[in-house]
């Protein structure tokens, strides 16, 4: 299988706390068309981890050493031309990504205008149509709702729907299905892997829980 995304021995330093070491000789492939479980403790740094592929480190940590190598369609590339297209992210608390003010469909619509240039009603039949693949089959009515109107599994099968419908290579999946019970968790984790089996797409599955890593994903690297 090709790599598409490839760490090197990377660490990453606080430079605002005293130069502390946040990430220490980190190495790891995701290959093309895999499912990789990053398995580790709470506060190992899993989420650095995904901040540092995407090159969205926090203000005052900075890579020290280590390499980052990116291969997408049979070139190398900047993580800057990749990041929201290439590489897609869906985090744990997906409330925080989306914004409180604007309802779902002018949010959605925003990231299609951008990333495939759809406006207008193609935009609008591209998301209904996305909404329908993650289980919110009445998508109109999910677009004109405002983020406090859904539920947390609603806003988590949207958050995976904008994710997945800019047809990326990769999905960043950060602890998904934190908060939400078991009927739900198991519903939105049954979703995510049937979309990247029938896409093809790499997923990256940043978790704790080794009953998801043993069920869902075909390889794991545990960090420390």
């Amino acid at each position: 299988m090709d790599t598409l995304v490839e760490i090197k021995k990377a660490c990453v330093n606080a430079v605002k706390n005293n130069n502390k070491e946040i990430l220490s000789e980190i190495s790891l492939k995701l290959k093309k068309n895999n499912s990789l479980a990053l398995l580790g403790e709470t506060g190992s740094g899993k989420t650095m981890i995904a901040k540092l592929i995407l090159d969205l480190l926090p203000s005052g940590c900075v890579k020290t050493v280590g390499e980052i190598s990116y291969s997408f369609n049979d070139s190398k590339n900047k993580i800057a031309q990749l990041r929201g297209k290439e590489i897609t992210c869906i985090f744990q608390d997906p409330a925080q990504s989306l914004n409180p003010l604007h309802k779902i469909g002018k949010q959605f619509s925003i990231i299609l205008r951008r990333h495939l240039n759809y406006k207008g009603r193609q935009a609008k039949e591209h998301a209904v149509s996305w909404l329908g693949r993650v289980g919110l089959k009445n998508g109109s009515d999910v677009l004109g709702r405002y983020p406090y109107q859904l539920s947390g599994g609603q806003i988590q099968r949207v958050m995976t729907a904008i994710a997945i419908s800019l047809r990326p290579q990769v999905v960043l999946a950060d602890e998904i299905t934190t908060g939400l019970d078991a009927k739900v968790k198991k519903e939105v984790l049954d979703l995510i892997f049937s979309l990247q089996r029938r896409h093809k797409f790499s997923i990256l599955f940043i978790t704790h829980d080794l009953f998801i890593v043993s069920k869902y994903c075909k390889s794991v690297v545990v960090i420390k």
